[in-house]
């Protein structure tokens, strides 16, 4: 097992709140798991990934980290991003560093 606990990559996916078949496609391509979702409804292929990440956490991800590290990351910036679209927070730093800024 890697860095992260399994708790950690389940809560990180549920995290995610898939709502669409779409959601789930697009992961599934950004991370190359196509044969990992499953098919069915919504929560068996987001259950089928959960397992998939949990059981192959180490295994090279499309960046070449550890997939677990990546799907958490990956979930991290995404609910920022949507944080701050619901806020109205608008991110600058042509240094690299993570600023927030109102409007």
């Amino acid at each position: 097992m890697g860095l992260l606990s399994r708790e950690t990559i389940m809560a990180a996916i549920e995290a995610l709140r898939f709502r669409e078949h779409s959601q789930i496609e697009e992961f599934v391509l950004r991370f190359g798991l196509e044969d990992a979702a499953g098919s069915g409804g919504i929560a068996p292929r987001t259950a089928a990934l959960m397992a998939y990440i949990v059981h192959h956490s180490d295994d090279k991800g499309p960046n070449g980290s550890a997939l677990a590290l990546e799907v958490v990351e990956y979930v991290v910036d995404e609910l920022v991003s949507r944080e701050r679209r619901a806020s109205g927070l608008r991110y600058r730093g042509e240094d690299g560093r993570l600023y927030l800024a109102a409007p």
